[in-house]
């Protein structure tokens, strides 16, 4: 069974000190992947939002697994859809 989108809403105040605290993971998360932060910064930070909203809404995900797992996985799938996207467009790079 495939799991509800989730869709992106309004921060609360808990939610923006949350972000504002782990930011960092986003700039280590490019570091780490060897990914310009100027350019794959907007390409990832989208992601990153929806992670700590949806680890903030679920319980289950706070029970299973630290945040930046879920932070890493999130932004790792918006580099992959986005080289996909650029790969569907463009052609393969070679």
């Amino acid at each position: 069974m495939r799991a509800k989108k989730h869709v992106l809403h309004p921060l609360t105040e808990e939610q923006k000190t949350f972000a504002e605290i782990n930011h960092n993971l986003v700039y280590q998360f490019l570091r780490r992947k060897n990914y310009s932060i100027e350019e794959y910064y907007n390409v990832v930070i989208l992601d990153y939002v929806m992670a700590f909203q949806m680890y903030m809404e679920r319980e289950d995900l706070q029970e299973k697994y630290a945040f930046p797992v879920i932070a890493y996985m999130r932004m790792n799938s918006a580099i992959s859809n986005h080289f996909r996207a650029w790969n569907g467009q463009y052609g393969t790079v070679k």
